[in-house]
């Protein structure tokens, strides 16, 4: 494919200063955002265990998970002040409340932990942009990369999931990663480019298991490297290539185990069975093999313990909930509904118009590395993520915007379309730009224009794609704001009701209906509708009423008589 020529002096400036200020005003878009958030449902767990392994070397809270992105979130917590506990509970539920304890409990400052914490996270999702712009430029130049830093640092999916206290933006960095390490070894392989790609696969495995999609992705990729010689050697290149790859995995996971050994440097045989007996279900088979695991190597029996926890989650029949409906066990559909929903209306016609041009090379290893990423874990997630919401597809829109880009490239070479494909660049970079700025503050119930008003994207989707439980100190505003006493509050979060309100009532299921001004997080309305199949108790009287106000699109506040 084509390179642009060298940029001169004076447009490398210029092109800098745009880079620098994209990235500031990305950072002030996240960072703005959070200054009225309370933590969402996932934060306060990942915090505080990233916080222990730090501190104690014991990997016994929220061993479903691998360590890295936890660690890094907790790191700024480790210079400051700040009240724990010495007991940790090994119990998923108590775990829970033990990390609201902990952020709410013990004396100390929430939301100043929540901002500390939030920071890393940041600095992770712009790295990730970064990333995209470097590796465009490479490919494409200047005025591509700078494309493709714009649609990545105004895609309101990466301001709103990107400042989380959750692995699926550093999913998203470290698959990048790990696929430009590989791209960049292939080009010209070298020992040193090997132990590169290899670092980056075991940082990668060290974020989520979901990264584990590397595996048949990188095993595409040498394939189609194998098939681009002749016919004669091809055998001999797929050996080779295979052998390279090999041994990228074999580094990558010795780095993994290396962790993971710092992780339980200080936990007994004793507390590791332990760990792995309460962490699982009683006679799981699984358990008896992690035991002899762990006699020959403790660190891969916990790693192994995450994996088979991961596992088992994914095997529970929880409801999903899409277009108003209840499905138990989730839709196979369920991601590209999300993804459908989700993606900024600009970004899918910029997929529409100009990913066909960019896949009539796929010869070219370009766009391979863009194309066989998104159909491997596009079709990964048909079969894994059937209840779960954009998030975990969150490492499709690296490539997704360099394969847009790779076909503006295209486009724009040719002169007759030129003019055409500028003025369509323009105005869908604008109507990005225009729909992230019109979405702030409110980037993690984010919805693209097809839904229409905001108020009603729970008719589609809710969880972590609408109400993760951000809003609560909007709702505290509200309620200051108006006067209201006696508030009683069913909340979805992982905020707390009383810290934020001390003067409300915290709702449960099987209480009486509430009188007076009633708050309900859009989740738990919605998903009431599967607990009426179970017991016939929900939420769906109050459709009959009008609700007060709408705090965030998240949480709906009702006067009931």
């Amino acid at each position: 494919m084509r390179r642009d020529e060298p940029l001169r002096t004076p447009w490398k400036y210029l092109e800098g200063i745009a880079v620098a200020l994209i990235l500031v005003i990305s950072f002030f878009l996240m960072w703005g955002s959070c200054a009225r958030d309370v933590p969402t449902y996932d934060e306060p767990l990942y915090v505080t265990s990233g916080f222990y392994y730090l501190r104690t070397g014991d990997f016994s809270l929220n061993p479903e998970h691998p360590p890295l992105v936890k660690d890094l979130v907790a790191l700024p917590l480790c210079f400051s002040s700040v009240n724990y506990p010495d007991l940790i509970p090994m119990d998923k539920e108590v775990q829970n409340e033990f990390a609201r304890k902990f952020f709410y409990g013990m004396g100390n400052h929430p939301d100043r932990m929540l901002a500390l914490t939030r920071l890393p996270a940041i600095l992770l999702t712009l790295l990730t942009f970064l990333l995209v712009y470097w590796w465009a430029r490479r490919c494409f130049g200047g005025m591509y990369a700078l494309l493709a830093l714009l649609l990545m640092a105004f895609n309101p999916l990466f301001l709103g999931y990107g400042k989380l206290t959750i692995q699926d933006q550093a999913v998203a960095l470290f698959i990048l990663a790990t696929l430009f390490a590989y791209y960049q070894f292939l080009r010209a392989p070298s020992t040193k480019r090997l132990l590169i790609c290899a670092l980056a696969f075991g940082l990668a495995q060290l974020t989520k298991f979901t990264t584990l999609s590397l595996i048949p992705i990188m095993f595409l990729l040498a394939c189609a490297e194998a098939w681009i010689e002749k016919k004669t050697v091809r055998g001999r290149a797929l050996l080779l290539q295979l052998g390279r790859l090999a041994a990228i995995f074999a580094v990558g996971f010795l780095l993994v185990l290396l962790v993971y050994g710092i992780h339980i440097n200080h936990m007994s045989r004793k507390d590791q069975l332990l760990t792995i007996r309460l962490n699982l279900p009683p006679n799981d088979p699984w358990a008896d093999n992690l035991e002899s695991v762990s006699r020959i190597s403790p660190p891969l029996a916990q790693y192994l313990l995450g994996l088979a926890k991961t596992w088992r989650f994914f095997q529970i029949e929880y409801p999903a909930y899409l277009g108003g409906k209840i499905y138990w066990g989730g839709v196979w559909y369920f991601p590209f509904y999300s993804f459908l929903f989700k993606t900024p209306l600009a970004l899918l016609l910029a997929a529409l118009i100009f990913i066909p041009a960019a896949l009539s090379r796929l010869r070219d290893r370009e766009i391979q590395f863009f194309a066989l990423p998104i159909l491997v874990l596009f079709l990964l997630s048909l079969r894994v993520t059937k209840v779960f919401g954009v998030r975990y597809i969150l490492s499709i829109y690296p490539p997704l915007v360099l394969l847009i880009v790779a076909g503006a490239h295209r486009f724009l070479s040719r002169q007759g379309l030129r003019k055409v494909s500028l003025s369509i660049l323009a105005l869908l970079a604008a109507f990005l730009v225009v729909s992230a700025l019109i979405s702030y503050p409110h980037y993690i119930s984010f919805f693209n224009e097809a839904v229409g008003c905001r108020d009603q994207a729970y008719r589609y989707l809710i969880d972590s794609d609408l109400d993760w439980g951000q809003d609560l100190r909007r709702l505290a505003d509200y309620v200051e704001e108006e006067g209201i006493e006696g508030i009683k509050v069913h909340y979805f979060g992982g905020g707390d009701v009383h810290y934020y309100l001390p003067s409300a009532v915290e709702w449960r299921f099987g209480m009486d209906r509430p009188q007076g001004w009633f708050a309900i997080s859009i989740t738990i309305k919605q998903l009431s509708l599967a607990l009426e199949l179970v017991n016939g108790e929900s939420y769906r009287w109050l459709d009959q009423l009008r609700p007060q106000a709408v705090i965030g699109h998240t949480i709906w506040v009702y006067y009931i008589p």
